[in-house]
């Protein structure tokens, strides 16, 4: 069946992403307000989808933006766009209360916290037992990788770490149901985020915002529980895909069952 578009509620086709309907000349937008169409694709572009029909063309053209609000995307008869509401049962595990470098270990506790979902009750459940058995006893680095790649392997969990992720790989992670460590800027604006990086755990979604569990805390960092916090793709695009404007830059870790 491949990509449909649905109309869900009267709007325009336009020619153009950057101007409103009204500003528009009659060539140049099409009133809709109903009907499915087969298409070949559709992209983000600013606010708008751009769309390219399959078998329909509307004055002479094929490939059209329209406000994402206003339609849905089925791929073989089922809904994509807007996606289902994911939220995975994965137990938080915060930072702040771990023994040893409570302030620089991030990375275990998001890594851990994925980790134990995979494997229910291991270490306890306590992402302070995992590190000091299998992160500091051993030698080894919270904030490096292929030490964390080892240790998750030491208690039975798959996982890969990358450097060219994009939000389309962690939506796939998501609708498979497993949860996904990220590396964000966590200081500065969103229009120039700044730090070392800090590693969260996504473990779902909900139109454009995802549910995180941040083992510092709640985003902005003022004393607020990270368990579950909301963060909005623009800001994740903004402090998780920083250096490339394609947006496949993402570090993260992969698990795997």
């Amino acid at each position: 069946m491949g990509l449909t578009l649905k109309i869900v509620r009267s709007t325009y086709l336009k020619r153009s992403p950057f101007l409103q309907a009204s500003e528009l000349g009659d060539a140049e937008k099409v009133a809709i307000s109903q009907g499915e169409f087969k298409i070949h694709s559709y992209c983000e572009e600013g606010n708008h989808f751009r769309v390219a029909f399959f078998e329909t063309s509307f004055k002479g053209f094929n490939t059209w933006y329209v406000f994402p609000s206003h339609v849905q995307i089925l791929q073989d008869g089922k809904v994509i766009y807007p996606a289902p509401l994911i939220k995975l049962p994965v137990r938080y595990q915060s930072q702040l209360d771990n023994s040893y470098d409570p302030y620089g270990t991030c990375n275990t506790s998001a890594s851990f916290a994925g980790g134990e979902f995979i494997k229910p009750g291991v270490c306890n459940g306590s992402d302070d037992y995992f590190l000091w058995h299998f992160i500091v006893n051993k030698g080894r680095q919270s904030t490096n990788h292929a030490h964390m790649t080892a240790a998750l392997a030491e208690i039975g969990v798959k996982s890969s770490f990358h450097y060219n992720l994009t939000l389309a790989d962690l939506d796939d992670q998501l609708r498979q149901g497993m949860p996904m460590v990220i590396g964000i800027l966590h200081h500065g604006t969103e229009e120039w985020p700044e730090g070392n990086g800090h590693m969260i755990l996504v473990i779902g979604k909900d139109g454009d915002d995802y549910f995180c569990h941040d083992p510092y805390g709640k985003f902005p960092y003022q004393g607020k529980s990270g368990e579950c916090v909301r963060y909005s793709k623009r800001m994740l695009k903004a402090r998780w895909q920083v250096w490339d404007a394609e947006g496949d830059d993402g570090w993260g870790r992969i698990f795997y069952r």
